[in-house]
């Protein structure tokens, strides 16, 4: 089949796409809530990034078979502005197991047509975000990049998650037995004392006290370290509010709240996607640490999870002590970071290398071609 490219560069382009973008992007490979529409068009529109639209679509047969959601930044190195690809969604530390929307039924050919459209743009370094590790687009991507000569670098994000068991006994039995212990008498203490509330968002009039109850709680434990937390930033609250009305009205919103004695002390701001929950964000009360409300809703969320039939709840990009007490596996997502073999290219790759050593984070593979 012959495939068209072209390169969307305006925004009222990106926003014509919804329908059909979302269409493709039910049944593309790899799919999952951060590659639809709704996630990434909101994620662009709320927090206006310093950069240049390039979404990249492949059409055949009258119909839309692959996008590469792509932005083009400039930022300064070497005494001069290199100019950085990127995804749409990358950079504000929300969007994960970044990817290309393909159609599964002609999977290699149409990414082979997104990866020359990418290949065209302007771009002296090409950054791939945390891609899933094990993805055929991602193994792809990586060949063309050594077919092409370009100087990669990749190097790993971890990305926790529980392989839920059929029971909450089994769930329970599962977790060390200094954490399962303290969760059990915390729970007794709170459900014996006090007046107790689990429950999940499920109306759109509920939103607006739910995200400020969320915003409240997730800053409380950073003023306590005397820091302000990620929700000072107005464009991220903008972007929940946004995002969280889409996600409900989709019905793949999982927004979960403890509630002890009226008050909102615990929740977690998580969304489905074909038998997977996957936690975005999450808050306490600084007051009711003691009572270790956090753990105590988690658990609450995973018996809930667990009777409905979910099978994975992903903790996302990062490693933490608490995601090493309730995780069972990880799969990894990878950065990719290209730089094109010219004089330009050469240089920021051999700073962002030293740059790397300084940080003591070497990348996974160097300069496959070389």
């Amino acid at each position: 089949m012959t495939y068209s490219i072209r390169v969307i560069r305006e925004e009222s382009g990106f926003a014509a796409l919804e329908n059909d973008w979302d269409l493709l992007a039910k049944n593309a490979v790899d799919a999952n809530t951060f590659l639809t529409h709704q996630w990434l068009y909101t994620w662009w529109i709320t927090y206006r990034p310093k950069a240049d639209l390039r979404v990249v679509v492949v059409e055949g047969e009258g119909r839309l078979r692959g996008i590469a959601p792509m932005m083009l930044t400039r930022e300064g190195g070497l005494g001069r502005a290199v100019r950085r690809l990127r995804f749409v969604g990358d950079g504000t530390s929300e969007t994960d197991h970044m990817n290309f929307i393909v159609d599964a039924a002609d999977r290699e050919s149409i990414l082979d047509a997104l990866l020359s459209g990418i290949e065209g743009l302007p771009w002296q370094l090409a950054h791939f975000s945390q891609m899933p590790e094990h993805s055929d687009n991602t193994q792809q991507l990586l060949r063309r990049a050594e077919s092409k000569g370009w100087l990669t670098d990749t190097w790993i994000v971890p990305c926790p998650r529980n392989m839920l068991p059929d029971n909450p006994d089994a769930l329970m039995k599962a977790l060390p037995g200094r954490l399962r212990t303290a969760i059990r008498s915390a729970r007794r203490e709170l459900t014996g004392s006090h007046d107790v509330e689990f429950g999940m968002i499920t109306r759109q009039d509920e939103l607006p006290a739910a995200l400020e109850a969320l915003y409240r709680n997730h800053a409380s434990r950073w003023q306590a370290k005397g820091e302000q937390g990620v929700f000072v930033d107005p464009r991220k609250r903008d972007f929940y509010a946004a995002l969280s009305e889409k996600l409900l009205k989709a019905g793949s919103l999982r927004f979960f709240f403890l509630r002890v004695d009226g008050k909102v002390v615990a929740q977690q701001f998580c969304f489905e996607h074909s038998g997977t929950v996957l936690l975005l964000q999450e808050g306490f009360d600084i007051d009711w640490a003691r009572n270790n409300v956090g753990n105590v809703l988690r658990v609450m969320v995973l018996e809930h999870l667990i009777g409905n039939g979910v099978r994975i709840y992903d903790f996302l990009a990062g490693m933490s002590r608490h995601k090493r007490h309730w995780s069972n596996a990880v799969e990894n997502d990878l950065h990719i970071r290209s730089f094109r073999r010219t004089l330009t290219g050469r240089l920021a790759h051999g700073f962002a290398q030293l740059k790397a050593q300084l940080q003591q984070r070497e990348p996974v593979v160097t300069d496959a071609a070389d």
